[in-house]
């Protein structure tokens, strides 16, 4: 070992030494003798350069000793921080094992497609709500459109009854026509006689000279003939007055008819043209529908309503589901987060870890190669 080394050179400089004191003591006898003079200052230096090694030996193993004292605490100071290093590893590791845990659940919870199918879901729930809304107003518009149908049909009803009575009405109308007519014929026809009547009667008076009537006993130029001959005329004149009576009661009656049937005539072409164009918009509009409901897997021709509500409600479940499979993923990702910003600090803790453990490494292996260095300098 070192130090039996170091003992067995120290006996050896304590020989040497011996005996330089010997050969001073000899020389000192023996002074006088100029021979020996010159192998004793020979015998001096060597003795001086054994005495200088000497004190190097020492010097070395004072060093070496001190340095082998410090083993032991370097030792420890390795084993600590290599305690102090796996610690702190463990901890990463352990601090990555519920980073990669955590992640590992996120991820079989599948975030991206969850966020997929919610949206799927939220696009669905809403075109079955437009295609209600829509179905809603289309049936709406069927109702009107059947109710204007129905007005139709009525009004063709009473356009009939409208029709007799527009030819029963043009019937009264063409008899009161004919007898207003006949009435006037007749009684102009009979004013001219009369007038006539009268003419030649006063001719023929007047030609015979005659100043009184044969009849009467009236002076000619006093004959009030007219009146009474006019009064002749007051039944045919009784019967034209009632005659246009009753011509403008059937003709006022005619024409309000008539108004009433051209007026719900034109209302009936009316409405027969717009019924049309409802009943095509409802037509074009339905199987647009038709279109729309057929990916969302309604069929709009039967119980629409049960079939949207109850895929909506489905789909609500659904959405339900997923978005509580997204909060969790959600809370995962917190958690994920909160765990990687606390293992930075635990990044930084175990590189330290490392350093100090490597440092004090490389001082025990200074110390020992120092020793070693030592150790070779003193054989």
């Amino acid at each position: 070992t070192l130090s039996a080394d170091f003992q067995f050179q120290k006996e050896g400089l304590q020989e040497l030494e011996e005996l330089l004191n010997q050969s001073k003591q000899w020389l000192e006898e023996r002074k006088e003798k100029d021979s020996l003079y010159t192998h004793a200052g020979v015998y001096k230096l060597k003795l001086e350069s054994l005495m200088a090694n000497q004190k190097t030996l020492s010097e070395k193993e004072a060093e070496i000793k001190k340095l082998q004292a410090n083993e032991p605490s370097l030792r420890t100071s390795v084993e600590e921080a290599t305690k102090n290093a796996e610690m702190a590893k463990q901890a990463v590791d352990k601090q990555q094992a519920a980073i990669d845990q955590l992640t590992k659940e996120r991820n079989e919870l599948n975030p991206t497609q969850i966020a997929t199918d919610i949206e799927a879901a939220n696009k669905r729930i809403n075109a079955l709500d437009v295609l209600r809304t829509d179905m809603e107003r289309l049936e709406q518009d069927k109702k009107e459109t059947e109710a204007l149908k129905e007005k139709i049909r009525k009004d063709e009803e009473l356009f009939e009854i409208l029709k007799g009575e527009k030819e029963k009405a043009e019937g009264e109308l063409s008899v009161a026509e004919e007898r207003k007519n006949k009435a006037q014929n007749l009684l102009s026809t009979m004013k001219m006689s009369v007038e006539e009547t009268l003419i030649n009667l006063r001719k023929k008076l007047q030609e015979q000279v005659i100043e009184t009537c044969p009849l009467c006993g009236q002076e000619i130029q006093h004959l009030k003939v007219d009146d009474e001959f006019k009064d002749l005329l007051t039944p045919l004149q009784t019967e034209e007055k009632a005659a246009n009576e009753a011509y403008e009661e059937k003709k006022k009656a005619s024409d309000g008819i008539n108004e009433n049937y051209n007026k719900l005539k034109g209302q009936l072409d009316a409405n027969q043209k717009q019924w049309e164009v409802k009943n095509n918009n409802n037509q074009q509009k339905e199987k647009g529908l038709q279109e729309k409901a057929q990916p969302l897997g309604v069929d709009i021709s039967t119980n629409w309503k049960e079939q949207i509500a109850a895929f909506i409600q489905k789909l609500s479940h659904r959405l339900s589901a997923l978005k509580e499979s997204q909060t969790k993923a959600e809370k995962l990702q917190t958690s994920i987060q909160a765990l990687v910003k606390e293992k930075s600090g635990l990044d930084k803790a175990n590189l330290q870890a490392q350093k100090a453990k490597s440092q004090a490494e490389n001082n025990l292996k200074n110390n020992q190669d120092h020793i070693e260095r030592m150790d070779k300098e003193v054989k």
